[in-house]
């Protein structure tokens, strides 16, 4: 009698419900567990941070709190509750004040801020999720090339997983300046570089 054996890339991943993710949540982080979200039912684990990841966020959350609080609500690395199977943590979501009082996590933006310096590819698959919850400015701060790449204009895309995606893609350059989703707020880009 043989014993089959199942390699790896035999191996199927689990498909996770929201619901099964929320009750991840409530994992203790103080034991060292990493740190992940969920894209269309796939548990992702999310790198450490590096330094330039810390001091890039550092300078968004510091320029996002002093331009849009007190009449937004600047959300660090928390949960958006995306339609579908998928609940990203982007670096910054900017939200209304009825959004961030839900009693479960926003399902929408008004902007979310990704800061890339190792999750580049990852950060691109998300403009969907983001499109599909109406988040109207959606942004990656790709600091190793010193580059923002600006989405906008959420379209209806039979392509996209989500059946939306964003029409307008714009990247930046650090000299450039930055709108936000309030075309009188507008930022250089070079001040949110480390």
């Amino acid at each position: 009698m043989t014993l089959a054996t199942q390699t790896f890339s035999e191996r199927r991943p689990k498909y996770w419900t929201k619901e099964q993710y929320r009750r991840l949540e409530d994992i203790p982080r103080a034991l060292g567990e990493p740190r992940f979200f969920l894209l269309r039912g796939e548990i992702i684990e999310m790198p450490p941070l590096n330094q330039p990841h810390v001091w890039a966020l550092r300078k968004c959350t510091r320029w996002a709190v002093g331009t849009f609080e007190p009449t937004h609500v600047v959300r660090e690395q928390a949960p958006i509750d995306v339609p579908g199977d998928s609940m990203p943590q982007p670096d910054l979501a900017i939200v209304s004040h009825e959004e961030d009082a839900k009693a479960t996590h926003p399902s929408s933006a008004l902007m979310v801020i990704e800061v890339s310096d190792s999750t580049l590819y990852e950060d691109r698959k998300l403009a969907p999720e983001y499109a599909s919850a109406n988040v109207a400015t959606y942004w990656i701060l790709d600091i190793k090339r010193r580059v923002l790449e600006v989405r906008t204009q959420i379209i209806d895309d039979p392509q996209s997983p989500t059946g939306k995606d964003y029409a307008n893609l714009r990247t930046l350059t650090e000299e450039e300046v930055a709108e936000t989703f309030d075309p009188s707020i507008s930022v250089q880009l070079k001040e949110l570089l480390p």
